[in-house]
């Protein structure tokens, strides 16, 4: 396990394969330990959202697989576009939280990460139709465990965002739903 995550906090040196691999084993198999060793690491934009992008890649792929679309390219962006925005909206939303509600140091580069492994390793499972029901609540699990573990937060503040979050973001498309109806 110890390899898993010194792999993931190694120094940036580009993408690779088995960097992927190591992440992805460290996040499945031992979550809490991962996002320590993140909180202990220099963290930068690049590696979370390398991991991100190539599982939203991922994703996008199985998703085109899984549901034979009309037009594939198409589709395939749809996917590819739904899964960053997605995340990426939930980051920003989740950042407004811990910067005006909670008054927070800033570590940007730290809650990103958080945000970038929690969404992107749950992309990897996210395709399978009906997976929502697991992947979604797994997803916010992994923020939470992500802000208590990596960013120090004190958990009825961690639990504070993802609840503020999920209510936000679900307010925010009944609404949108609404208005376009």
């Amino acid at each position: 396990m110890e390899q898993h995550t010194d792999a993931m906090v190694a120094p940036p040196a580009g993408f690779s394969l088995k960097w992927f691999f190591n992440t992805s084993a460290a996040l499945l198999s031992h979550p809490r330990l991962f996002f320590l060793k993140l909180a202990d690491s220099d963290i930068q934009w690049r590696r979370p959202a390398a991991f991100f992008i190539f599982t939203a890649l991922l994703f996008s792929g199985a998703s085109l697989l899984a549901t034979h679309p009309v037009s594939a390219v198409s589709a395939t962006a749809i996917f590819f576009i739904n899964a960053v925005g997605m995340a990426l909206f939930a980051f920003l939303v989740g950042y407004i939280i811990v910067k005006a509600g909670l008054g927070r140091p800033d570590a940007l580069p730290r809650l990103f990460g958080v945000y970038a492994f929690s969404c992107g390793i749950t992309l990897l499972l996210a395709w399978v139709p009906f997976s929502a029901w697991f992947t979604e609540p797994w997803k916010w699990w992994l923020i939470f465990t992500g802000l208590t573990r990596a960013c120090g937060f004190r958990a009825w503040e961690a639990l504070l965002v993802v609840a503020i979050s999920i209510a936000v973001i679900v307010l925010f498309f009944s609404s949108l739903i609404a208005a376009v109806a």
